[in-house]
């Protein structure tokens, strides 16, 4: 597989997605596309707040990482005015997500300039998390607005995609020295684990608890097919978040066992193509589309096996591999589609999405670069 050749086709499309999106303007493009276009579309327009408004700053800043080329930075200099507003004029709009917005961004962009004011942005985002954790159950809150989802104030909720979140609250330890962020982090971390992942090692999506007594009470689903089933980005989002566990804390003992519990049954459900569907509990009568973007983040995931202490990791290192291998043999978008990779899932949609191009675009770095990736996340 000759990957230069894929990164010249991601770099033409980051290009032309920068041309078209404003760094500057308040609002960012649809977070995935409709006849591959992202572009264009006001009914799924989204504002800062939005947890995908990141993915495209860090697909620009691999660019800048590989190609050295200022555009890049300048480009995602210009955003700092749009993350700094969010977070200290508009508190009322955070939400959970800021994990994923500001590893994206302001971690980022401090690494590469070493500019105080990014690890600012990123330490407040991280005291935003901080805020929501809830002390009984132990558990950070999900969601910025519970009672849109006819959720009351005595309901403590988790989301199997806040395993990603989490990790700013390592980051911020690790800067700050500041123990609270780690103690808030083990705990929701301990408690997806036992929540989240069920006896065969299939992963919930989402997890009520008693907000007053810290009781737990029930599975529940926001983004899979239904209660009871096994969505595959989730599942991608806890091989992801395990694998990081073992990395911030060294901790094989408590995140080895379930790691490699969800890594096989994940594995196990691939269709010969390595890929999932987006959904491995789909009633026979549905659409069993697939997932691109599940297959993406699993295969990154892997790719940080190498500095792990893990039994078979040269099977997943050969794994992540083969995810990429496919990926860019039978899962690229053609040239005129603004997304990178086809075939992701978004809602009832089968089709391109940023957090998938974001996390084929990681992987192809790690690929590339090796153990001299620079990670976001942590």
């Amino acid at each position: 597989m000759n990957y230069d050749n894929i990164l010249k086709i991601v770099k033409e499309k980051a290009d032309n997605l920068m041309e078209l999106i404003n760094p500057e303007s308040p609002l960012h493009e649809a977070p995935c596309t409709i006849d591959g276009k992202y572009t264009g579309r006001e009914f799924l327009i989204y504002e800062p707040s939005n947890w995908t408004h990141s993915f495209f700053t860090g697909i620009v800043a691999y660019m800048y990482y590989h190609f050295k080329e200022e555009k890049y930075l300048d480009y995602l200099k210009k955003q700092k005015g749009i993350y700094t507003t969010l977070l200290f004029d508009n508190e009322k709009e955070i939400s959970h997500d800021v994990g994923f917005m500001y590893s994206l961004y302001a971690v980022a962009m401090y690494k590469f300039t070493g500019d105080g004011d990014y690890k600012q942005l990123a330490l407040k985002a991280a005291d935003e998390i901080g805020k929501r954790y809830q002390f009984k159950p132990n558990v950070v809150q999900a969601f910025y607005d519970m009672r849109i989802r006819g959720i009351t104030d005595d309901i403590a909720l988790i989301i199997v995609d806040d395993m990603m979140n989490m990790q700013l609250l390592m980051w911020a330890y690790n800067e700050t020295g500041h123990s609270f962020y780690r103690s808030v982090y083990t705990n929701h971390i301990e408690n997806s684990i036992k929540n989240l992942i069920r006896d065969d090692y299939s992963v919930r999506h989402a997890f009520h608890f008693d907000a007053r007594t810290g009781a737990p009470l029930t599975e529940m689903n926001y983004c899979g097919y239904s209660i009871g089933t096994h969505w595959a980005r989730g599942t991608a989002w806890m091989i992801y978040g395990l694998t990081s566990a073992l990395k911030h804390t060294g901790c094989s003992e408590r995140y080895l066992l379930p790691l490699m519990g969800v890594n096989e049954k994940f594995v196990s459900l691939l269709n010969d193509d390595y890929m999932p569907v987006w959904d491995f509990k789909l009633p026979e009568n549905e659409p069993h589309t697939l997932d691109t973007s599940a297959a993406a983040i699993a295969a990154s995931a892997y790719a940080e096996f190498d500095g792990l202490n893990i039994k078979d990791k040269e099977k997943y290192l050969k794994l992540s591999d083969k995810i990429l291998d496919s990926l860019c043999t039978n899962y690229m978008a053609d040239k005129d589609s603004q997304n990178i990779i086809t075939k992701g899932q978004s809602g009832n949609l089968e089709t391109g999405t940023i957090w998938g191009d974001y996390f084929f675009v990681e992987l192809l770095m790690k690929k590339l670069h090796g153990k001299d990736t620079p990670s976001f996340w942590l």
